[in-house]
């Protein structure tokens, strides 16, 4: 009995820790050095009964960068012009050819990476990544040419 009773409070931990560092829903708009204006939402509503995080740049407006907590948005193309799917199972994510983007937000801040082709993380090379520390309210895009624009942030709602 007791191994059972072990066994089911330590199955519930994960939910309360991932439940706990889960941030404020709200927007979280970013002014770059070079002009250019990113725009994170957070917790955000979505047709897949999941809440997503989603990224929106001035210099790429027909991106669509959505992803779950943790997981992953599928693309229907490289650059992500249309979100077809999201999902937290890597394996669906690996077998995905086009665009997709992996989204986290905690308390230290939010991050998103960005991928094209088959593989996820460690197996190819970005596309691009957008860093916000929550803490210092600075945030920087790294672009996969090596580029590195940082942005000044302002929370919302």
């Amino acid at each position: 009995m007791h191994k059972i009773s072990l066994i089911c409070l330590l199955a519930t931990v994960p939910f309360v820790a991932s439940a706990s560092a889960q941030t404020a829903e709200g927007t979280i708009t970013c002014q770059g050095a070079d002009n250019t204006t990113v725009v994170l939402d957070l917790w955000k509503p979505a047709p897949f009964d999941v809440p997503i995080h989603c990224l929106t740049a001035s210099f790429a407006p027909e991106m669509v960068a959505c992803a779950p907590q943790g997981g992953w948005g599928l693309g229907r193309d490289a650059a992500m012009t249309e979100l077809v799917d999201v999902t937290n199972d890597w394996n669906t994510a690996h077998m995905h050819e086009a665009g997709k983007v992996i989204a986290s937000a905690g308390k230290r801040g939010v991050h998103f990476t960005a991928h094209v082709g088959k593989g996820i993380s460690s197996n190819l090379m970005y596309d691009w990544k957008f860093a916000y520390n929550s803490r210092s309210g600075q945030a920087t895009w790294y672009g996969d040419d090596g580029t590195r624009i940082a942005y000044t942030c302002e929370t919302s709602g």
